[in-house]
């Protein structure tokens, strides 16, 4: 009887052992997808000014272009 409870015990161990590991594994797969998208948002905040600097590059020039080309109609 002893015996048993013994192996009981180990099993008991193991089983709590290996739950801990999994809860590890899981916590750090869970801060390595939190970087990633860390990193990916960074990535597309840094686009996203790019995209707007373009924007308002090009509303620019399309603005002049288009005072140009009425300027010249009222000549």
């Amino acid at each position: 009887m002893e015996k048993f409870k013994i192996k009981l015990e180990i099993m008991r161990l193991r089983f709590e052992l290996n739950k801990l590991d999994k809860k590890m594994d899981f916590e750090e797969k869970k801060k390595e997808f939190a970087d990633k998208l860390n990193e990916i948002k960074s990535r597309f905040s840094g686009e996203e000014k790019k995209a707007e600097e373009r924007w308002d590059n090009f509303r620019s020039e399309v603005g002049d272009a288009f005072a140009h080309l009425k300027n010249s109609f009222t000549k």
